[in-house]
């Protein structure tokens, strides 16, 4: 008595479970190695982001900004502004028409224009060029520079130390101010946070108009 034949279909569905659980571990390890890209791009992007929100917090970047070549690379803007509140407790802002953001965080400006809120008064600076640090808001200008003082003196210098949290401004070179009181000619000089705290140094020179020096500070009451 011979036994039955044995079924075909056994060896072929063998195979195809064979096959599948081929398939179902090559997809768990494409998924394993998705996950694995994601855990390193991920943190890479927020990074990136977070970058992206403090360059933005720090200027106003009014247009394009591009990665510049060379052996220091940097961030071109155009049109920046930066503002902030200085120690007085009132705003100052700077502006220029083009700048370059060093990796060292010192920003040069190109045609400057900078405010700063002073105690009793508005200082307004100008210059051809200077630079910068956001964080901490001190700098210098440099080339026909000129500061207007709550539009009662003019000043015109070569260069000027300023720092805008502080409301200090000063110059180590040539300085020519004029006003309603007259001209004065100096080696040097410091604006230090008020419009009356003017200090000039070296060889001092003036030229006074005495019918100004000599009005009073308020009209009398009557």
């Amino acid at each position: 008595m011979t036994g039955a034949p044995a079924s075909p279909e056994r060896p072929r569905l063998a195979t195809l479970g064979a096959a599948r659980a081929d398939a179902r571990f090559a997809d768990a390890e494409r998924h394993r190695r998705r996950v694995k890209r994601l855990k390193i791009a991920l943190p890479l992007l927020a990074i990136a982001c977070v970058a992206a929100v403090f360059a933005s917090l720090v200027f106003n970047q009014k247009e394009d900004v591009t990665l510049t070549g060379g052996q220091t690379p940097a961030i071109e803007m155009t049109a920046p502004e930066l503002k902030g509140i200085g120690e007085n407790g009132k705003p100052y802002e700077v502006k220029a028409t083009q700048a370059t953001q060093t990796r060292e965080g010192l920003v040069q400006l190109t045609d400057v224009t900078a405010r700063i809120e002073l105690d009793d008064g508005t200082m307004l600076i100008t210059a051809r060029s200077g630079g910068i640090v956001p964080e901490t808001g001190k700098g210098s200008v440099e080339g026909g520079v000129t500061i207007d003082l709550a539009g009662e003196y003019h000043f015109e210098t070569t260069r000027a130390d300023v720092d805008m949290k502080a409301g200090i401004v000063t110059g180590d070179e040539k300085v020519r101010v004029s006003g309603k009181m007259g001209t004065i000619e100096a080696s040097g000089f410091k604006v230090e946070k008020s419009v009356k705290r003017v200090t000039f140094t070296g060889g001092v020179q003036s030229v006074l108009n005495p019918a100004e020096m000599k009005k009073p500070d308020s009209e009398p009451k009557p």
